[in-house]
């Protein structure tokens, strides 16, 4: 897969606590492989920092619907 240099400045921004939110239209649109999904959701607990989907229908700040949110995004992939 090419190099997503928005995606490193992301991943940088949320290490460096310059983000303290994601808000996303869908979990799917988020990520492109599941286990990026699961990197950002382990980011989110270390960082004590929100994630949330516009259409409310997943909040992967809570833990059950984060591994909901992982299994449905290995679906759709």
């Amino acid at each position: 897969m090419a190099p997503r240099p928005a995606w490193q400045r992301l991943l940088s921004d949320i290490q460096a606590r310059t983000t303290d939110a994601i808000v996303c239209w869908h979990v799917d649109r988020l990520t492109r492989r599941p286990r990026e999904l699961g990197d950002i959701i382990d980011l989110a607990d270390r960082r004590d920092m929100e994630l949330a989907t516009v259409t409310g229908e997943i909040d992967i700040t809570v833990r059950v619907q984060a591994y909901a949110a992982y299994g449905r995004a290995q679906l759709c992939r």
